[in-house]
């Protein structure tokens, strides 16, 4: 089940975050020598793989319209060696983005197959997206966003873009999500792939009707996904909805 911390409609220009601590998350001696073994293993799997200081969710508040973001930061490898170890990030985790693009009619939805040597989720369907890093903080929420989502895709956007939910990570322990929600500029071509990076099967995705939703697997499914098709079930049910 998904693990929904907010959600609502707030403009990503009205999204404020600092870091709140300089001081990287670290590890006990056992746990550190772990995590450099396992680094070294992940290295000869996946030689692209950096180590990077990624940004972790510490706290959140709202106020008024705005909404407020206090983060950490911690090392790649010491996420990876969490999730082998299967030890919890608290409170909220490593943050990551995840963008739910409609087209401007909203009856179809994009998203992809990651590829099958994808370090996270191999092979699930999901929406542009990834995982936020200590230098995103530099600049203005919506920019950082926006260069994380394409990055992925090759696609216009609307500058209205909505940050509609805060969720957990639904696969691992050590992760939360930030949900956008983000209109096409232009209408699309919906027979036609849109040119995406190599992380996704054959570096593309694919418009689909919006009905499509509840057909989906939903244990191979990203969290933009099962949001999106929770929100469409309730929209049809009662009309209320913070997508469409």
């Amino acid at each position: 089940m998904l693990v929904i911390y907010w959600q609502g409609q707030t403009k990503t220009e009205n999204v404020d975050w600092q870091l709140t601590s300089d001081s990287e998350t670290t590890f006990p001696k056992e746990l550190e020598q772990r995590r450099k073994k396992l680094w070294q293993e992940i290295i000869v799997q996946h030689p692209k793989a950096y180590d990077g200081m990624l940004l972790r969710l510490e706290n959140f508040s709202v106020i008024e319209e705005r909404l407020e973001l206090q983060m950490g930061c911690i090392r790649f490898s010491r996420v990876q060696t969490l999730l082998e170890t299967n030890i919890r990030l608290e409170p909220y985790g490593v943050l990551g983005v995840q963008a739910i693009i409609l087209s401007p009619d909203k009856r179809y939805l994009l998203f992809g197959e990651r590829t099958k040597d994808h370090m996270h989720c191999p092979q699930f369907l999901g929406s542009p997206g990834g995982m936020l890093d200590v230098e995103d903080v530099e600049r203005p929420f919506w920019q950082a966003c926006m260069r994380e989502i394409t990055e992925e895709v090759h696609i216009a956007l609307r500058e209205d873009t909505l940050l509609i939910a805060i969720t957990a990570d639904l696969y691992t322990p050590v992760g939360s999500v930030l949900l956008l929600l983000a209109i096409a500029e232009e209408q699309p071509d919906v027979t036609k792939p849109v040119p995406g990076n190599d992380e996704w099967t054959n570096r593309e995705l694919h418009w689909h009707p919006v009905e499509t939703l509840s057909a989906l697997d939903n244990s191979k499914i990203l969290e933009g996904l099962v949001f999106a098709e929770k929100d469409w079930h309730q929209f049809n049910n009662t009309g209320k909805s913070v997508i469409w």
